[in-house]
């Protein structure tokens, strides 16, 4: 299955469409009208470098709970490890506070 992007551009469904950032400010109603009826990401290049993605809100939203729940588990897991005494570890340093 394939997208009509823009002019006439075409891609598998599900691959994101890149953009320069010069076409993103050119045709930014179009590319969010685009991206939301193929469901496809777009990636926006600045110097032909990736430097943004213009996604859905509920994909937004998705991404974000789940870097948030990952931090969470890294926290959790650094806190397993060894604790040490606040005042001990000024001692140690020899920061005599």
């Amino acid at each position: 299955m394939t997208a009509t992007i823009l002019e006439g551009d075409t891609l598998a469904a599900g691959d994101p469409r890149t953009v320069a950032i010069s076409v993103a400010k050119a045709k930014l109603s179009e590319l969010i009208d685009e991206m939301y009826t193929s469901g496809t990401p777009v990636v926006i290049r600045r110097r032909n470098k990736p430097a943004a993605v213009l996604v859905e809100v509920a994909e937004y939203e998705q991404l974000s709970e789940l870097r948030d729940t990952v931090r969470n588990v890294q926290i959790r897991k650094a806190l397993q490890g060894e604790l040490y005494d606040l005042d001990e570890v000024i001692a140690g340093l020899g920061l005599g506070l």
